[in-house]
């Protein structure tokens, strides 16, 4: 059951980064965090009440937080870069970083460099350098800045704490750790969005698929949770670094992304060496 729900988490997750980043290219991303943010809290609350819990320990509440922290910080990097550029070079870039810090982590801790760690890290690492080249004077693909390579690494650094943080919480807390995450999230978006743009929602024509956006967010990462909470931690790891692939599949049949053939090769790359990465 844990590979059914870490699998099918990421795929949705996936289709909810792209309404996103889809609607951070017409509209404020701030504004946009907050609407995805604010939905899902609201089904977080519903969810909350009705499913049953038995205990609820300190360390789920800081658990959820940090993984709500990891959330804000790596929604709102991610809209950014894929309001700078192409999705389907983007996505996978942050898929990368999540992956290598993971396995950095492990490292750390003890673990050893395993074959399929380093060619993991080969190909993903070559993936970066592929997707990122550029052409001066082509003007037939979507060029990527560096602000947006940036901006991709760090939410990859971002939601790799998110998996971190809802590794810790237990089963027995019910979705409270996630009521727990958003009750960090939405403030800290909500400042930053009035801030930045004096207002909260996004234009009425784009309100309906924000809310879309965030409610499909909210199940994948319910999913998410609870694999993690019932099943081994790599295991979920590795399944949702795969979350790229529904992002790019969306971007390049709705948008028609166009990259050059060396950029492909990078995605390839990158999408082959992610769970390489989390396996090793």
């Amino acid at each position: 059951m844990t590979p059914i729900l870490a699998l099918t988490g990421a795929l949705i997750v996936g289709s909810s980064d792209f309404i996103g980043g889809f609607l951070a290219r017409r509209t404020s991303v701030y504004r946009v965090a907050f609407g995805e943010q604010a939905a899902s809290c609201l089904a977080f609350l519903v969810l909350a009440l009705l499913v049953p819990f038995s205990s609820i320990t300190a360390t789920d509440i800081i658990g959820g937080a940090v993984a709500g922290l990891g959330v804000v910080v790596g929604l709102l990097a991610l809209y950014v870069a894929f309001s700078l550029g192409p999705m389907s070079a983007l996505a996978p870039i942050a898929a990368v970083v999540g992956a290598l810090v993971s396995a950095a982590a492990g490292l750390i801790g003890g673990e050893s460099l395993t074959v399929a760690l380093a060619s993991g890290a080969v190909l993903a690492l070559s993936g970066v350098v592929l997707v990122t080249r550029d052409r001066k004077g082509d003007d037939t693909v979507l060029r990527i800045s560096s602000r947006a390579v940036l901006m991709a690494g760090l939410a990859g650094l971002a939601f790799a704490a998110f998996f971190v943080g809802l590794a810790t919480t237990s089963s027995t807390a019910g979705v409270w750790p996630l009521v727990a995450a958003r009750g960090v999230g939405v403030p800290i978006i909500a400042v930053v969005a009035w801030h930045k743009e004096r207002g909260f929602l996004v234009p009425k024509e784009h309100r309906r698929l924000n809310l879309a956006g965030g409610l499909i967010g909210a199940f994948a990462t319910v999913l998410t949770m609870i694999a993690l909470q019932r099943g081994p931690v790599i295991q979920v790891v590795v399944l949702g670094a795969l979350y790229p692939f529904s992002t790019v599949a969306l971007a390049r049949t709705v948008l028609h992304e166009s990259l050059r053939p060396v950029q492909w090769a990078g995605v390839a790359f990158a999408l082959i060496g992610i769970p390489l990465i989390a396996v090793g």
